[in-house]
């Protein structure tokens, strides 16, 4: 069942949000079961995003971008700029 993200985190293109049983919604990549931190793990560990993208194929380059954006949302968001 896809439930609605924290606020502040809605309308971000490409990321859906999941209900867990174990906590929290997560952030998912629209369309697939892929986390978001799934993908922002592998680029933090240097995973070149071409590697990325074939090991999920149903992952695209707009994918990794969106995950990105969610990123520096949650960012800008603990910095207090969308207080």
């Amino acid at each position: 069942m896809i439930q609605n993200g924290p606020p502040h985190f809605e309308g971000i293109a490409g990321i859906e949000y999941h209900s867990s049983s174990h906590g929290p919604d997560v952030p998912m990549i629209q369309g697939t079961r892929i986390p978001v931190t799934v993908v922002l793990d592998n680029l933090a560990e240097g995973l070149p995003v071409q590697e990325l993208l074939a090991s999920y194929p149903t992952l695209t380059h707009q994918d990794v971008l969106a995950a990105l954006q969610y990123a520096s949302t949650v960012i800008k968001y603990l910095e207090g700029e969308y207080a």
